[in-house]
């Protein structure tokens, strides 16, 4: 949640974290509709930076790569997957908003 009121603008931190969380919202929406190809792929793996190293041969950003590492499952269901495209969405049109 950003700290920022409808009537300030926000600074080039407040922007950075949140283009830091869209990329990781956009990795994880599409890595969840390919998530068993990247679990058959991460259970072949010797250890985590093996792991990261795989997932971002897929196209992903390292950043990306250990967000989907990261996934609980119960962020998998269909609610969950609900939430995180609002959220991607509301990221995305606060940024159309505030980016010169």
């Amino acid at each position: 949640m950003l700290l920022v009121t409808p009537s300030e603008s926000p600074s080039e931190e407040v922007l950075g974290r949140l283009r830091r969380r869209l990329a990781i919202l956009e990795g994880d929406i599409s890595a969840l509709e390919q998530i068993d190809i990247i679990n058959a792929i991460v259970d072949q793996c010797e250890d985590h930076v093996e792991a990261v190293r795989a997932v971002a041969d897929l196209g992903y950003s390292k950043l990306q790569a250990n967000a989907i590492l990261d996934i609980p499952v119960g962020r998998r269901t269909v609610k969950a997957r609900r939430q995180l495209a609002d959220e991607l969405l509301s990221a995305r049109e606060f940024l159309d908003r505030h980016q010169s």
